[in-house]
């Protein structure tokens, strides 16, 4: 029932969707104002009496739920909550909503959010008085609002009722992390240890890691406090073990592992001395696995501390053989990220020779060996590396990445025919490998590049058979890339109306990717009418072809019913928690459980939620224009929170809005809080010296905490995002890839090929990252640009011929 968490999982979009009251209005029905829940200070006579009516049995449907997103009435309570000023907005709520008391069948939803937004406040009193007036059992969530009471309880000294209420809250799959947490808390501030550390032990035991890591430091807490139970040799042990095992799991996360740092010196610091002498240093393994998060975290120079602090334990160290190997390979691939590249190869090559008992460790070192002495310029060991790979671990999945690896190895030693050869032979030596289709594009585009069209066909005809019927599902980064090409191909080839066909298939059957965009240009160009013909086509199919439908017998659950009501108080953890509960978002979930779950969370103003949930898990609208039901499936998927930010900050830059949001959906995609591991902060990834640079003249902050907050990110981001694009008058569009790589590398690489087509030229920047970050900003720029604008314009859909 955290708000906090609520606020954090909800993207801070909630800033606008707190204000969400959800209604589903029958038919001729004017949708119910919102309203207030009463308070002690604010409760009347009409209100009171409805207490103890029952809201009628109007039960929620997902096909209709249309909730009310940032009235205009409420826009000075989305506006404190955006800027985490939770106070003003529980007194702006109250000016709010005094004029309109809610009906009777409103009061217990009205009271829920009201006691959110006091908890968020510290107005504990008046969250609790809240809550209890949604505890009432006609309520669906009755549950939720008791979690709620038992929590402010707690906080307001009232531990014995707590406990008792604790243990009564139901035991429903969603609310199962809720009781346990209330039973714990409420336990120890009661003085019943023996529970609070009973229920902390079941959670450690069997919870997912987030839970379970909060629950190891609390009762490493409840282990070490003298004030809560006599202190033990066993009990220091235990909260030593506890808090180590956060630290290393959790090193990703600094509050928790520093957390954990402190109790586990605290623990140390109990222990008698010969005991401390005993268990001074953490286990090796636990070590190893703390090293594997930091590298995983990008924290490459901590990951190096922990393995060297390992190694000095003894010389030469004495680990078993797989904690020796999993140590080393962490060594190599922290130093590969520190861009040491030389010792990273060495490394990983120590650990290929010695970790031979270990099929797929070994496997992986060998693979990691070829690539960081790619990275370090020495082909001639990325090609033995790689070659060793596919000759010792023949089944390994990562054989074609290692045959790619090296032909590309061999065509920087200028080995053209060795290159060829080896991707030529990829498609019958790893059919159904993942990098084939990659291997051949990458000959097809040596080819290209070249001006050698006929052998570049002959080629990417291969590709396309490769990929077959699973170009859409690759989305909008690389859907239709062989077709693309082998349309162009054609054209030069004077095949002009195979060529034309070609690029309508691609309009119709692969919306809005990058290389539609491209086809659809030079199908504009060379006959517009055809064009729009296939546009349209593509439309009406939409149209015509419905998503899935959530099966009737799931929204009469009463979990389903529970997430929706959540939506409607704008509850959206509480709300993924039921529908993860009903299976809704696990691994096999059905794509209209997804699109249930995806949909109900967007309308609680959880757009990155939603977001993540189609782009990572869903791939059946990739291949429908957005139009008739498809339009709201790709509006999920390209949400516009902070729109009123975004189109601001974008105004005052004579920036495109759509090209502003696809570069926050490809930098943060809509996490304000986003940190990267190169000290990028907030939606749009500002490093400090950049938003300082940003910042001159402005009077805006500039720090990791104002880069936190959307509107000083936004303003700053868009500053930064049209001086590079001015940087480049002739190919504004170049300022996307200026924005990830920088704008000298931009210049360099423009100054390499000046007059180059503008398709090549983004095929042929040198990193990958760049160059796939720059496909998906163009796609999404023009999606955004379909699905918002008020007026369709074929430019929106254009990338230009050439770069000039």
């Amino acid at each position: 029932m955290k708000l906090r968490a609520w606020l954090v999982l909800a993207g801070n979009v909630a800033g606008a969707a707190l204000l969400v009251y959800c209604a589903a209005p029958r038919s001729g029905e004017r949708a119910a104002p919102a309203v207030q829940a009463p308070t002690p200070a604010a409760a009347s006579a009409p209100v009171a009496a409805a207490k103890s009516a029952a809201p009628p049995d109007d039960k929620l449907a997902e096909e209709h739920f249309t909730p009310f997103v940032a009235l205009p009435t409420f826009a000075a309570v989305a506006e404190a909550l955006e800027q985490d000023d939770a106070v003003r907005a529980l007194a702006e709520l109250d000016r709010a909503l005094k004029a309109a008391p809610p009906a009777p069948r409103d009061v217990q939803r009205v009271a829920l959010f009201t006691g959110l937004v006091a908890e968020r406040a510290g107005e504990h009193a008046r969250a609790l008085a809240a809550f209890e007036m949604a505890d009432q059992p006609s309520y669906v969530l009755f549950g939720h609002a008791r979690a709620g009471r038992a929590s402010m309880l707690v906080l307001l000294g009232r531990a014995a009722e707590a406990l008792t209420l604790a243990r009564g809250i139901p035991d429903e799959p969603a609310l199962a992390a809720a009781k346990r947490a209330a039973i714990a808390s409420a336990a120890r501030a009661a003085g019943d240890f023996d529970t609070a550390i009973a229920t902390l032990r079941t959670t450690v035991a069997s919870a997912p890691a987030a839970e379970r890591w909060t629950a190891a430091l609390a009762l490493a807490e409840v282990l070490l406090d003298p004030k809560a139970r006599a202190v033990t040799r066993e009990g220091t042990l235990e909260a030593l073990t506890l808090a180590r095992a956060v630290g290393a799991e959790a090193a990703s996360r600094r509050e928790l592992s520093r957390r954990a740092e402190e109790l586990a010196g605290r623990a140390l610091a109990a222990l008698p001395p010969p005991v401390r002498g005993e268990v001074l240093l953490p286990s090796v393994d636990t070590e190893v696995l703390r090293a594997e998060a930091l590298v995983e975290a990008r924290r490459f120079d901590e990951a190096l501390a922990t393995v060297e602090g390992v190694s000095r334990r003894s010389a030469p160290p004495v680990l078993p053989d797989k904690s020796a190997c999993r140590l080393e390979a962490a060594r190599g691939k922290a130093l590969a990220g520190r861009r040491d590249h030389d010792k990273a190869f060495a490394t990983t090559s120590a650990v290929a020779e010695r970790c031979k008992a270990d099929p797929e460790l070994h496997a992986r070192a060998l693979f990691n060996a070829g690539k960081y002495a790619a990275l370090a310029g020495r082909f001639i060991d990325a090609t033995r590396a790689y070659a060793r790979l596919e000759t010792e671990h023949p089944e390994s999945s990562l054989c074609d990445d290692a045959r790619l690896g090296a032909a590309l190895a061999h065509l920087e030693l200028g080995v053209e025919a060795r290159f060829t050869e080896l991707i030529t032979g990829m498609p019958d030596d790893f059919p159904g490998g993942d990098m084939v289709a990659e291997g051949l594009f990458r000959l097809a585009l040596r080819r290209m590049d070249r001006g050698d069209w006929s052998g570049a066909v002959s080629v990417l005809e291969r590709a396309a058979k490769v990929v077959g019927d699973g170009d859409a599902a690759r989305g909008g980064e690389l859907a239709g890339r062989e077709l693309y090409f082998l349309g162009r191909g054609e054209l030069r080839l004077g095949q002009r109306e195979k060529a034309l066909e070609r690029f309508e298939r691609i309009v119709t059957e692969l919306p809005l990717s990058y290389y539609m965009l491209h086809a659809h240009a030079r199908l504009l160009g060379l006959d517009a009418s055809r064009a729009r013909k296939a546009r349209e086509t593509a439309l009406e199919r939409a149209r015509s072809d419905g998503r899935p439908r959530v099966p009737a017998s799931l929204l009469e659950q009463p979990g389903m019913q529970r997430a929706l009501e959540l939506i409607r108080v704008s509850e959206s953890a509480g709300a993924v928690k039921e529908l993860e509960a009903l299976g809704l978002t696990g691994p096999g979930a059905a794509p209209e459980l997804l699109w249930a779950a995806a949909r109900t969370v967007a309308r609680a103003g959880a757009d990155k939620l939603a977001h993540d949930v189609v782009r990572q898990r869903l791939t059946d609208w990739l291949g429908r224009w957005p139009a008739g039901d498809w339009m709201e499936a790709w509006r999920v998927a390209f949400p516009v929170p902070f729109r009123a930010l975004v189109e601001g900050a974008a105004a005052r830059q004579k920036l495109e809005v759509p090209l502003v949001f696809a570069v926050i959906r490809e930098e943060s995609a809509f996490d304000p809080e986003a940190e990267s591991s190169a000290d990028a902060y907030g939606l749009m990834q500002l490093i400090l010296p950049t938003a300082r640079v940003a910042a001159k003249g402005t009077g805006l902050p500039h720090d990791r905490r104002a880069l936190k907050r959307p509107r000083v990110n936004v303003e700053l981001g868009c500053r930064t995002l049209a001086r590079y694009m001015k940087a480049f008058p002739e190919n504004p569009l170049l300022g996307v890839p200026a924005y990830n790589a920088g704008p000298n590398r931009a210049r360099a690489w423009l100054a390499a090929r000046p007059s180059a087509d503008f398709d090549l030229w983004v095929e042929l920047i040198p990193y990958v990252e760049t160059r796939r970050y720059t496909k998906r900003v163009l796609s999404s720029r023009a999606t955004y640009a379909f699905l918002y604008q008020n007026e369709f314009s074929e430019a929106g859909l254009g990338l230009p011929e050439r770069v000039q």
